[in-house]
């Protein structure tokens, strides 16, 4: 068929193996996983020949076995594990992969991006249909956007479940996000780094029992989210990006919050409530000594607020009023 991809190379070719080496021509090891019979076959022994003498790619063949017991299942994960060094950057094409294989091998680049943190570039899989009879053009997807949600999901599930941020914040780098929204403006852009800063000090919030700065953080979080979440619906299902998949991912961490982005402008019982959920908050995520920071806390809020009701936050965080309401408590 007729590789295209840049505006400045188009070449037939009748092997899709050619055309990835026009795709990425930095990469000069090619690994085939195949059977002892396909190794055999003329039309194999064709394409490993152009790869080395045509294009000069070092080609290495890896044998897996057409049955899969118990035991053969794993002899796909042996031979990555003694390939895939520290960092490496890797191209898969699972065309060809008979049976589970395909998904056994998404499942496995998973695994070594956590264990040897090599990036995915490109998952390339081509339909068996002819687009344009007359042309002969091959369509290949590109489906990291879908390993990519998968990191998206498990970084949200990581802040959400855990109040770990890190992944999230990796995620909202900005050199990431570039890279999914290239074509959006730099104000588009702005709202993924207030995002970031928001997911931060709200984590800081939460590990010091602050829920003022939790509530502050949430609110910024949660603006930042609709603001994205409106541009998100401009952007078309493409190569690089799965609009929806990714905006439910948004209202996740939004329907999380959104209880703690209310922010009281004086100390009443809204405010009260909102701390004893935070409290609750707390003790599912086992966090133990940031809910019994905060009880503390809240025991002496309830004093100010039997002794003096709704009254200004100044006055609710005065130091000598709350020395003053621990004094009763201890009393």
């Amino acid at each position: 068929g007729k590789k295209e991809g840049c505006e400045k190379i188009s070449k037939e070719t009748a092997y899709l193996a050619e055309a990835f080496c026009e795709f990425y021509e930095d990469y000069n090891e090619y690994y085939f996983f195949i059977t002892e019979e396909v190794e055999k076959f003329e039309s194999f022994k064709v394409v490993k020949k152009l790869l080395e003498k045509d294009y000069g790619k070092k080609v290495i063949v890896k044998n897996i076995p057409m049955d899969r017991d118990r035991e053969n299942i794993w002899n796909l994960f042996d031979q990555l594990d003694s390939i895939f060094n520290e960092g490496d950057s890797v191209i898969v094409d699972i065309t060809f992969g008979f049976g589970d294989i395909p998904i056994y091998m998404i499942s496995l680049l998973r695994y070594f991006k956590i264990t040897r943190k090599i990036e995915v570039r490109a998952i390339l899989y081509r339909t068996h249909d002819i687009e344009d009879s007359k042309s002969k053009i091959v369509r290949v997807f590109n489906l990291v956007p879908v390993d990519v949600l998968g990191d998206w999901a498990d970084a949200v599930n990581t802040f959400l479940r855990f109040n770990s941020p890190g992944d999230l914040k990796k995620m909202l780098n900005l050199y990431l996000c570039e890279k999914l929204f290239s074509d959006l403006s730099k104000e588009f852009m702005g709202y993924f780094k207030e995002l970031r800063n928001g997911v931060e000090e709200y984590n800081k919030g939460i590990l010091l029992s602050n829920s003022e700065k939790v509530s502050k953080s949430a609110q910024e979080i949660v603006k930042s989210l609709n603001e994205i979440r409106k541009n998100l619906a401009k952007i078309p299902y493409g190569d690089d990006f799965l609009p929806k998949p990714f905006r439910s991912l948004l209202d996740k961490i939004k329907d999380e919050l959104i209880y703690f982005a209310q922010i009281e402008k004086k100390f009443n019982e809204k405010l009260i409530d909102r701390d004893l959920k935070l409290v609750e908050y707390y003790v599912d995520r086992g966090l133990m000594q940031q809910a019994a920071t905060l009880l503390r806390e809240l025991f002496i809020d309830y004093v100010i607020y039997s002794w003096k009701g709704e009254i200004e936050k100044d006055i609710w965080l005065d130091s000598n009023i709350r020395y003053s309401a621990e004094w009763l408590l201890n009393f």
